[in-house]
């Protein structure tokens, strides 16, 4: 509805299969509420019953009572973003091109300074290949 922020924001968006098969088994919705004249087609992906663009208030209302049932703690909306960036860059095995390409930045310091996070996990992990890789002739039961 409106122009991205930056040309980087601009860019092909590759998208999970499951999320792919989803998408259009909603296409297939819409369409027959289209023919049902219970629809108007204003080629939005998401929408109202009645095709009209979700409003901002609509969604984050979803969403806290989306948290409410599932008992997480309560966040914005936008730390879905936040969260995601974490995971693609735990998934990718840290391909900091790869996930700033996805999220459509300009420079990759905005994925390492505002999106990255520390997880405890996967310092854990690092911890016990160090051990297994440099020690290992020391301790050889540990691997």
């Amino acid at each position: 509805m409106k122009e991205p922020k930056t040309v980087a924001a601009v860019r092909k968006v590759y998208l999970p299969k499951s999320l792919v098969n989803n998408l259009l088994l909603w296409k297939e919705q819409q369409e027959t509420l289209i023919k049902n004249g219970r629809f108007s087609d204003y080629q939005f992906v998401l929408s109202n019953e009645n095709g009209r663009p979700l409003q901002m208030e609509w969604i984050n209302r979803q969403f806290n009572n989306l948290l409410v049932q599932c008992n997480l703690p309560k966040v914005v909306f936008h730390s879905i973003r936040h969260t995601s960036t974490t995971y693609k860059l735990l998934i990718s095995g840290g391909d900091i091109k790869s996930v700033q390409g996805d999220n459509g930045h300009v420079k990759p310091d905005m994925v390492l300074n505002v999106y990255a996070r520390i997880q405890d996990e996967q310092r854990r992990e690092m911890a016990s290949q160090m051990d297994c890789n440099f020690y290992s002739k020391l301790q050889e039961n540990r691997c």
